[in-house]
């Protein structure tokens, strides 16, 4: 997108002159209160880019001097237009990656099923996960998580024991309170109006 502009002129700063642009004239009323020198600009017969804007000031009476002449004169040619870039032609598809081999584990494979082992054979897989089972329970680690796990259980269930054993024990008080508390209303005042009527014999 253009950008377009209503004003043009030039302000020098640091000693160079420079072109300026703006939509609104407030922008080189900024400069002046940046203490710019030389501040010029006119109003634009319409909304101009910035290269026609330099073309108009070029050809307008108050920027006649060297400097406005050479800073509106850079503005007003053209901008190179950059070449097109080359197209790349398409990469060839790669070849496919050779498999990894296969590494060899230490582990036995079993290849043949029960039913056609040999009793030693059958033995020499026996004694292979013996040994297997061996190593991952002689291993300190696993062994500790194991126990550790084992213990935080029972402590959980034992906790849950008594916690249970504690709530029955507190509803059984409770309620043998409630009978309590029935029993002595009912002998204070049921039995007394039995007596009283001779409901009793």
């Amino acid at each position: 997108m253009t950008k377009l502009f209503s004003f043009a002129g030039v302000s020098t700063a640091e000693g160079v002159t420079k072109a300026r642009f703006a939509r609104e004239v407030v922008r080189y009323k900024v400069l002046e209160n940046l203490k710019h020198t030389n501040v010029k600009y006119v109003e634009l017969p319409h909304e101009m880019t910035k290269e026609d804007a330099a073309k108009f000031a070029l050809a307008h009476a108050d920027f006649q001097d060297a400097e406005a002449q050479a800073a509106f004169g850079a503005k007003a040619a053209p901008k190179p237009v950059a070449a097109p870039k080359a197209v790349k032609a398409p990469k060839e598809p790669k070849a496919p990656k050779a498999a990894k081999p296969v590494k060899e584990t230490t582990a036995p494979v079993v290849t043949d099923s029960l039913d056609g082992l040999s009793n030693e054979k059958l033995q020499a897989h026996v004694d292979e996960v013996r040994a297997a089972t061996a190593i991952v329970n002689a291993d300190p680690v696993k062994a500790g998580r194991r126990k550790l796990i084992k213990d935080t259980l029972a402590k959980v269930r034992e906790r849950e024991t008594e916690e249970q054993a504690a709530e029955r024990e507190a509803a059984k008080e409770a309620a043998q309170l409630e009978v309590d508390t029935y029993m002595a209303d009912v002998t204070e005042d049921v039995l007394p109006k039995f007596l009283r009527d001779g409901n009793i014999q």
